[in-house]
């Protein structure tokens, strides 16, 4: 029988944690015939009950695990944690706590799985009726850019709802980068996937844990991991920057010989001279950026720091 695993970051989960146990649990018993399924729960540094319900949770199934951190540290992180205990396991399944991504669903993902697909890529399929005008189309452009950007092929819709086989956990549980932006590192492995449209549930309690602040630095950490366009973009600015002022500088030279250059005034040698410089502090904060991601990969520091866990395999 195979051996699956359900990860699920929780954040301040207290209201929904008994929904989404209920849900899968009724998973687990339609499909006990086929398969010995266990829930794995990552605490992302909760403030409030939920590591009180998982433990209580753990207690009266034993099919439950749970690891908790010491702090917030992250949605990522978090599923990096669980992934890191779910290597002993034939397939992994990464959903979110808060009922949005529908369980029931976990059913195909596992006949998917069986005929040899390694990744099973759930993509949200929903419209700016449901999600709001602005913010569909934010998304919209902000994966049209991404996958420019960084020569990804990411779906609209490609959330972190997805099944991945025993070998793919091993080589995501081998990268040494802390903070992995998990959607683009699962589109960038060369394995075998397939994708299954849904239509996500509504949100039971509370709001998106992902504010405007953790969305900017998600997009930021895509590009940075998976691209490395923003610095030859900022050679070629820097060239062109370079040759158009050799070119003006030649222009003034024969001007002046000439006696046909007149001094101009003070507001047009300001615009240009600050316009410059702006583009230089761009230039040095898209390679600041990359300096501090790769100062961070040699620090080696934990990406988290477990206060407790139960698992059922010891790591």
């Amino acid at each position: 029988m195979k051996e699956v695993i359900v990860v699920v970051p929780c954040y301040n989960e207290e209201e929904t944690l008994p929904h989404i146990i209920e849900a899968l649990n009724e998973v687990r018993n339609r499909l006990k015939s086929k398969f010995l399924i266990d829930f794995l729960f990552v605490n992302d540094g909760s403030s409030d009950k939920t590591q009180v319900l998982l433990d209580k949770a753990a207690t009266v199934d034993k099919h439950v695990f749970y690891r908790e951190f010491s702090k917030n540290v992250g949605h990522q992180s978090a599923l990096r944690a669980g992934l890191r205990a779910a290597v002993d396991y034939d397939a992994a399944i990464m959903m979110d706590a808060d009922m949005q991504h529908p369980p029931e669903l976990i059913d195909q993902m596992l006949d998917q799985w069986q005929k040899g697909f390694k990744i099973v890529q759930m993509i949200r399929k929903d419209s700016s009726e449901e999600t709001g005008v602005i913010r569909f189309w934010i998304g919209k452009l902000y994966y049209q850019l991404i996958n420019w950007i960084s020569d990804l092929k990411l779906d609209y819709g490609a959330s972190d709802f997805r099944l991945i086989d025993k070998s793919v956990t091993e080589i995501v549980n081998a990268s040494k980068e802390n903070n992995l932006f998990l959607r683009g590192y699962f589109s960038w492995l060369p394995a075998s996937r397939t994708t299954i449209e849904y239509m996500p549930n509504k949100r039971i309690a509370g709001l998106s844990k992902y504010n405007l602040k953790k969305l900017l630095d998600l997009a930021l950490r895509s590009v940075i991991q998976f691209s490395e366009k923003p610095l030859r973009l900022a050679t070629i600015m820097g060239l062109v920057f370079a040759a158009a002022s050799f070119i003006y500088g030649i222009f003034l030279i024969i001007s002046h010989l000439l006696g046909l250059h007149t001094v101009s005034g003070w507001a047009s040698l300001m615009v240009v001279i600050l316009f410059c410089f702006g583009i230089n502090f761009v230039l040095l904060g898209i390679i600041g950026n990359y300096l501090a991601h790769s100062i961070n990969i040699q620090k080696e520091r934990p990406e988290y720091i477990i206060a407790s866990e139960k698992l059922r395999f010891v790591k």
